[in-house]
């Protein structure tokens, strides 16, 4: 049971891979015949659709750069935003992959009460193994959550460690979730993503490659990082969170915000959503002649707020989905409308090209994109 304090909807005070979850659907998932989604047979622009006429490197070729010399792969959002075409359309999508999922890992959860570890992190937390044993080398484009979305994780963190108190007190057990990467009380058997170490990948450019390829990479990147992470006019809202899980990991996950009051909370245009925002740093990157090795396309917004380290006894697996149902209770009543809860990619702290280890939020930050208030700030002097 949630506690009272939380059930009453305040706020909580300010304070200054689950995303690689669905890394087994391959690239060519697309929404099954039920989705929400409608067909088109026109074009649908992928890139922002502004009136500006500031030119972007996604919407140009690189000087001396062909499509003859190097294709640009197919982006792999242009199906789902033509399918999609309303804000309405695509965050009825989102909301239906998330809710068709957790009932599906509900009902194997429910069934087979075991979890699945995650042996690379085990090693990394218990047995103390170097970093240099994990070989998964990665270059991303992530979104920091805002204060306020770090303080909601924190919440449905402490729920999940109340959890584990009362049905697994043999174990070693944090108290709190933890702030820093290294906190030694955050050793399991549900390892919590640290407060500092909280990402949305919005974007995966390279995965599990050796160190040499993601140096080559970022040379390749470099000049074109910071307008790439520029968001002045690409600050996708999300809304509506909502806790998803599998057996191996939980996350917070988010739908695009599905009306005209996208303008009105700050986007630039009442089309524009996350998944447009995803297609169009795609281009971006692609067009620097990095070509994105993405492995799914889903309609997935999440940031992984923990993880399995150990196995745990089937009645420990009960008691967690139980509480995931009713923190998701909790969060559809106080939460589902977007006055009550939105979160502007890119706000307080600006969109990162992070690279390295960064499985559990490791590596490090090659470039960092203006803030989505620095931006309107300068947009104002301009005026």
């Amino acid at each position: 049971m949630i506690t009272a304090s939380i059930l009453t909807g305040a706020q909580p005070a300010s304070s200054s891979s689950f995303d690689k979850m669905f890394s087994s659907m391959p690239l060519s998932t697309s929404l099954s015949s039920s989705s929400s989604c409608s067909s088109s047979d026109s074009e649908v622009e992928v890139t922002s659709q502004t009136s500006s006429a500031r030119t972007s490197i996604s919407d140009e070729p690189l000087p001396g750069s062909s499509s003859q010399d190097s294709p640009i792969p197919t982006n792999p959002y242009t199906d789902l935003i033509r399918r999609c075409p309303t804000p309405k359309d695509m965050a009825k999508a989102y909301e239906t992959h998330r809710r068709n999922r957790n009932a599906e890992k509900l009902r194997q959860m429910s069934h087979l009460k075991t979890v699945s570890p995650d042996s690379i992190l085990a090693g990394l937390v218990l047995h103390d193994l170097p970093q240099e044993s994990d070989p998964r080398n990665n270059i991303t484009i992530w979104s920091r959550p805002t204060v306020r979305v770090m303080d909601l994780i924190a919440i449905i963190q402490q729920q999940l460690i109340d959890t584990l108190h009362k049905t697994a007190p043999s174990h070693a057990l944090q108290k709190q979730p933890p702030v820093k990467p290294n906190d030694p009380a955050n050793k399991g058997p549900l390892w919590l993503m640290p407060r500092e170490c909280l990402h949305l990948s919005v974007l995966e450019v390279t995965h599990s490659a050796p160190p040499d390829v993601i140096d080559s990479q970022i040379k390749q990147l470099k000049p074109y990082l910071s307008e790439i992470l520029t968001s002045r006019d690409n600050a996708p809202i999300l809304v509506k969170p909502l806790v998803c899980f599998d057996s191996a990991a939980f996350a917070l996950t988010f739908a695009p915000l599905d009306s005209s009051l996208q303008k009105e909370y700050g986007a630039h245009s009442e089309d524009y959503t996350y998944t447009h925002y995803r297609a169009h740093l795609y281009n971006a990157i692609n067009k620097a002649q990095v070509y994105c090795a993405a492995r799914y396309e889903v309609p997935s917004a999440h940031v992984t707020i923990a993880r399995f380290i150990e196995e745990v006894s089937p009645n420990v697996v009960d008691a967690l989905l139980e509480t995931i149902q009713n923190i998701n209770t909790w969060l559809e009543d106080v939460y589902s409308n977007p006055e009550s809860f939105s979160w502007q990619v890119g706000s307080e702290r600006g969109t990162e090209c992070r690279c390295g280890r960064i499985w559990y939020g490791g590596g490090w930050t090659e470039a960092t994109g203006e803030t989505v208030e620095e931006l309107k700030n300068e947009d104002s002097w301009q005026s």
